[in-house]
């Protein structure tokens, strides 16, 4: 700012320096401006970004959950119940309109995801994303799939159904079918295999020594979870 100070003290405007010396006042106030300008715009932080809500998990030992949870102009307690009331499938949460982005990449597909309610701002990163378009026909499939070279796996494929109660009722459904004395004995060297209802879910239940499978159905709302290494 001295610069710009001695600059207009001395800035005639067609004084003994003429035209030429009017140009490179005019050159030099120009260049204190802009250089002004973008050291402002440089040291300050973006207004939008709002502040870090960390993560949201939807469902045990799984992928399923909100990441990257961000919150403008409201509390993160706030964000986190809207994140999850979106996991269980609500369209407005606390009067929030809420827009998913489906993106795929590496790893299972995933949503961006913005719910404003007037200057309030809620963003996450889903995984994975409810929507069709997995190979099995899944609306959703959270979990850990098996990897291509083979080894431990535990995920769930769900219809019509939040992962985070597909996994509770399946893992009541395997509790109550290897409540009876006998069942799912350890390193036994075969599959025990039966149903069992919670509540509305009809589930079929197959337990081995290294390999789980559940198949649970209510009306329209169906998934089928799978456990083994």
């Amino acid at each position: 700012m001295a610069l710009f100070r001695r600059i207009w003290l001395e800035w005639p405007p067609m004084g003994r320096y003429g035209s030429a010396g009017t140009l490179r006042a005019l050159t030099a106030v120009a260049l204190v401006l802009a250089l002004t300008l973008a050291g402002t715009a440089l040291g300050s932080p973006n207004p939008h970004d709002g502040q870090d809500c960390g993560s949201v998990a939807f469902a045990p030992r799984s992928d399923d959950g909100a990441f990257e949870l961000r919150a403008k102009s409201v509390s993160c307690k706030v964000a986190r119940a809207v994140a999850r009331a979106i996991d269980a499938g609500k369209t407005r949460p606390l009067s929030f309109r809420c827009r998913g982005r489906s993106e795929t990449g590496p790893g299972l597909p995933h949503y961006h995801w913005l719910c404003i309610r007037k200057s309030q701002k809620v963003s996450w990163v889903g995984s994975p994303a409810p929507g069709p378009g997995q190979s099995s026909g899944a609306e959703r499939v959270c979990g850990l799939l098996p990897p291509p070279e083979g080894g431990a796996s535990s995920y769930i494929e769900t219809w019509s159904v939040s992962c985070r109660l597909a996994w509770r009722i399946s893992h009541r459904s395997v509790r109550k079918f290897c409540a009876p004395a006998g069942r799912c004995r350890p390193l036994a060297p075969y599959t025990d295999r039966g149903r069992v209802r919670i509540r509305n879910w009809r589930c079929q239940v197959r337990k081995a020594h290294e390999h789980t499978w559940v198949r649970c159905l209510n009306g329209r709302k169906r998934f089928v979870s799978r456990t083994g290494s």
